[in-house]
């Protein structure tokens, strides 16, 4: 069958059959749950940095290219949790990402705690510092912190 095509054809076929090959590898690979693990220790480091706190998410469930389950979140400062959610269930729209932009279809949070005063006193801290993130109004649902623009 391979013999009656000409040369471009086999080259298009061949570089066609690769793409496919690579995007169902890195579709496997996003599932594992070494990926998730990286992730999850990824995103607490870079969100106890950026709010000051120590942030822990306990476990990422989901597919990760349209939706994701967090479980056991937490927010503490000097040992006083300000914030704990039981379980987040997100569902996004993949392709911003590229973009490095968050587009959030729904969100789903169970047994959410706020210890309000501490949450507070940490975004004041935080609108102190000369690398604070800015605090978007009231009424504002986009949410821009370096780069990356989170909508909801």
């Amino acid at each position: 069958m391979f013999k009656k095509l000409p040369k471009i054809a086999k080259i298009s076929l061949s570089i066609l059959a690769g793409l496919i090959l690579i995007l169902l590898l890195l579709y496997i690979t996003i599932q594992t749950p070494l990926f998730k693990n990286q992730v999850r220790n990824y995103l607490n480091k870079k969100i106890s940095q950026t709010t000051q706190t120590d942030f822990n998410i306990g476990k990422i469930r989901g597919n990760l290219l349209a939706k994701a389950e967090l479980s056991n979140i937490s927010m503490k400062v000097d040992q006083n949790t300000i914030l704990s959610i039981s379980n987040i269930k997100l569902k996004y729209s993949p392709f911003p990402l590229l973009r490095r932009h968050v587009d959030v279809d729904s969100i789903a949070l169970q047994s959410p705690y706020i210890n309000l005063e501490g949450f507070l006193s940490m975004l004041d801290n935080l609108s102190k510092k000369p690398d604070s993130v800015s605090q978007p109004s009231p009424q504002d649902t986009n949410s821009e912190s370096k780069g990356y623009r989170i909508r909801l």
